[in-house]
């Protein structure tokens, strides 16, 4: 397992280095760690992969207010990240930093004790359960979609995503009907530090089109919004029925 330490003070980072030395709850194999220091050395990060990140908000204050471009080793997506907040935080502040959509948030200092056990719950491999949109079920199990198809019969059919697909098409379920700029798309679905100009992240929308009708006819309609993102709107008064459904 690869976790990354990011923060500023010293002595912080050599407590947290001391704590996650020895194997996690539930984990095999040795644990490797990498410190990031300075705002300086996060700049530098490009194209790394680990398992998961602890994140001390005033340096990603200091780096823009954003997550560092970290992905998780599979390849798609960003690795889950645990922000280390300060007691002491303004309102606005705190609203910044919840604005991260970080998996989870602490208080520092962290205890030895809940930092393991929130590192340990952040790398553990999730079960997602499937999702129900209108006629169509998400089931991240095997990233596939059950897409019913019209008739008399009404039989449902599977339709195999790769995880890239599978994770674009999910981010767009949950921000349905709303317009999701291509930056979070990229993020979600492919690579953090790949750039908003990217031609990957149009690629796979036009392998999410050519298996799966999103042109209106089955509930749902993909549309491109010029150099915005993409938004999935419904076109059926179900399709946004029983979308958290297991």
């Amino acid at each position: 397992m690869q976790i990354a330490l990011i923060d500023g003070e010293p002595a912080h980072m050599e407590r947290m280095r001391q704590a996650l030395q020895l194997p996690l709850p539930g984990q095999e194999g040795r644990t490797v760690l990498r410190s990031i220091g300075s705002v300086q050395a996060l700049h530098a990060l490009h194209h790394q992969t680990v398992d998961a990140m602890v994140v001390d908000w005033a340096m990603l204050r200091d780096f823009g207010g954003r997550l560092p471009a970290l992905a998780l080793p599979a390849g798609c997506g960003r690795a889950p990240a645990l922000v280390l907040l300060p007691e002491a935080l303004a309102e606005g502040e705190l609203k910044r930093a919840l604005g991260l959509e970080a998996e989870d948030y602490a208080f520092k200092p962290i205890a030895t004790a809940e930092l393991r056990w929130r590192i340990a719950r952040l790398a553990r491999p999730r079960v997602e359960a499937d999702r129900q949109y209108g006629d169509w079920r998400l089931q991240p199990a095997t990233h596939s979609v059950l897409v019913r198809e019209h008739g008399p019969a009404a039989a449902l059919r599977r339709v195999v995503l790769t995880e890239c697909e599978f994770r674009l098409l999910a981010r767009l379920m949950r921000e349905l009907d709303r317009t999701v700029p291509r930056e979070h798309l990229i993020a979600a679905a492919i690579a953090p530090w790949a750039s908003t100009g990217s031609r990957s992240l149009d690629t796979h929308v036009y392998r999410l089109r050519r298996k799966l009708p999103m042109d209106g006819s089955h509930g749902f309609l993909l549309q491109g919004i010029y150099r915005v993102g993409y938004r999935l709107c419904a076109t059926t008064s179900r399709a946004g029925i029983g979308a958290s459904g297991g």
